[in-house]
């Protein structure tokens, strides 16, 4: 399957996505949920047995992941600010 190339956003829209990804970062039930998901992941990882590397490679992915949806809202919030100074 062809990625699709994105449209380039405006500076106005950049700075609505990222007024939109910080309210998803302080939003209690979002960090409540990334937290408990992180503690069940890590859990789930330490009740594994060492030689059970597929479950154990599955849960980092799973935590990977997870630091990386927080990661690119952060990155979203933060492109805002530079769209501002455009």
């Amino acid at each position: 399957m062809a990625k699709k190339k994105k449209k380039e956003k405006s500076p106005e829209e950049r700075i609505e996505s990222g007024h939109k990804a910080q309210g998803i970062l302080d939003n209690p039930i979002f960090n409540d949920a990334v937290e408990e998901l992180k503690d069940a992941y890590h859990s789930d990882w330490e009740r594994s047995h060492p030689d059970d590397s597929q479950k154990r490679e599955q849960t980092f992915h799973k935590i990977q992941v997870l630091e990386d949806v927080v990661g690119k809202l952060n990155s979203i919030a933060s492109d805002r600010k530079l769209a501002k100074r455009q």
